[in-house]
């Protein structure tokens, strides 16, 4: 299994558990989630603000924690340019339709066994009726059938 999707950190962690005789730990995830009712939506109102929250994160907060990480004078490692298509397939994004975060949420599941998702809803200042739309959707068409 590729190392770049956690699969063997989910692994090592729940292994850790064991040899300690801890029993089986909880297993959660956040990811970045909006939910509406086509991708076509979510790309056209969401996309934009969630990459410009990133770029803020990867370009402002990232380097100013890395300063009191890093030795002096090293330089803090480049980050990729944010890219949502890749972000929704294979990263930390959960969004489109109800459907289409329900297909997202189980193959979580399905790849590491999850035990508890969190949603990380509130990011890129959407405007308040699009994010309780959002909301809504995932409260009515997405949580009951989890």
């Amino acid at each position: 299994m590729a190392s770049e999707n956690g699969i063997p950190l989910v692994e090592a962690y729940r292994e850790r558990f064991q040899d300690r005789g801890l029993g089986g730990p909880q297993v959660g995830a956040l990811s970045h989630t909006h939910c509406a009712e086509s991708m076509e939506t979510v790309r056209k109102r969401w996309a934009p603000r969630h990459l410009d929250y990133l770029r803020w994160v990867t370009g402002s907060l990232l380097p100013w924690a890395m300063e009191s990480i890093l030795p002096p004078g090293a330089e803090p490692p480049r980050m990729p340019t944010p890219d949502f298509e890749s972000l929704a397939a294979t990263g930390p994004v959960v969004a489109g339709s109800p459907q289409q975060v329900l297909d997202r949420l189980a193959g979580f599941k399905e790849a590491i066994g999850l035990d508890r998702q969190l949603f990380h809803v509130d990011q890129g200042a959407l405007p308040q009726e699009e994010l309780f739309e959002s909301l809504e959707l995932i409260a009515t068409e997405v949580l009951p059938k989890l």
